[in-house]
């Protein structure tokens, strides 16, 4: 009942109050747009190749974890979570399983391959015990994907596509367009 009143103060004209108890500032800014996650007073975000875990009530790094082996870096928009473990896509087409608490890499699984084009910005969606991604790169003419992958292993249980391969029902329509059709998937 009290967050509902402290709420309802904030709603009705206690806006002038209101202030930052905690500032924290990335060390290298990217061009960035992560969504972070809270999740029991920690909140997980990501710049780049980089997770990190902060305690938000005094605003202090618990962790980082900077993908060191990665290839390429780029815009990076999030991690997910399930159970105690953060899964984190770099640009160059890994997943990563970190163990919630320490940073400590449990797995990381190539799902794509940077030489065609695709890439990933998009934080994954988890579906019960699988990690769900999807590709970036349409704008480049790559042939875009949809995967899940094993939450337990990062191994690949499936994968469906976005436009059909050359002889494939269907890729007749594109004519001479089927090598640039793009259809990136961001989730």
């Amino acid at each position: 009942r009290s967050a509902r009143n402290a709420l309802l103060a904030v709603r009705h004209g206690g806006r002038g109050d209101l202030s930052s108890n905690v500032v924290w500032r990335m060390q290298k800014f990217l061009p960035n747009c992560p969504t972070p996650l809270l999740y029991q007073g920690v909140m997980y975000l990501t710049n780049g190749n980089n997770v990190y875990a902060l305690d938000v009530r005094v605003g202090r790094l618990i962790w980082k974890y900077s993908d060191m082996r990665a290839g390429r870096e780029g815009t990076n928009r999030g991690v997910g979570i399930l159970g105690d473990r953060i899964y984190f896509p770099s640009a160059d087409n890994y997943l990563t399983a970190l163990d919630g608490r320490s940073g400590a890499v449990i797995f990381s699984k190539s799902f794509g391959s940077v030489a065609g084009g695709v890439t990933s910005t998009a934080p994954v969606f988890i579906a019960k015990d699988k990690i769900v991604i999807g590709t970036s790169g349409g704008d480049s003419g790559i042939r875009g994907s949809v995967a899940a992958l094993s939450a337990a292993t990062g191994e690949e249980l499936w994968r469906t596509y976005t436009i059909p391969a050359k002889g494939e029902p269907g890729s007749e329509s594109w004519g001479g367009f089927l090598e640039w059709g793009g259809a990136g998937t961001w989730l």
